[in-house]
């Protein structure tokens, strides 16, 4: 499923899988944890955070953009073990997105500026 992950870009830290047996490195990547905070139906503030998952070459760009806000689309798979959130790569190619970097939170609703009359 396709999902667009929307939030502020909390830290981005380089990893690596590395292979039981061998102990080679079979593959690199970096994780972003990106924060979102809502209000619940309640009036409440909610605190969301995820963590996901994206190729070595989007870290110089990622890590120099910490605390800005990040649009990126993204599909949720399901493991045994585990659940993790991946960039779609495969999304990326056919339809040329990327995610978006914005200094502030896309979402925020601004109010529109009235002009004043002169009395």
């Amino acid at each position: 499923m396709q999902y667009q992950l929307i939030g502020q870009i909390f830290e981005v830290i380089p990893k690596q899988f590395k292979d039981k047996k061998t102990g080679e490195v079979t593959k690199e990547f970096c994780e972003v944890t990106v924060e979102q905070v809502a209000t619940d139906a309640n009036g409440f503030r909610v605190k969301d955070v995820d963590r996901i998952s994206f190729d070595m070459d989007h870290y110089s760009t990622l890590k120099s953009n910490i605390d800005k806000y990040i649009v990126v689309p993204f599909e949720h798979r399901q493991w045994r073990d585990a659940n993790t959130k991946q960039m779609q790569s495969a999304m990326m190619m056919a339809e040329g997105a990327t995610f978006k970097i914005y200094d502030k939170d896309p979402l925020e609703q601004t109010k529109p500026t009235t002009a004043k009359s002169a009395a």
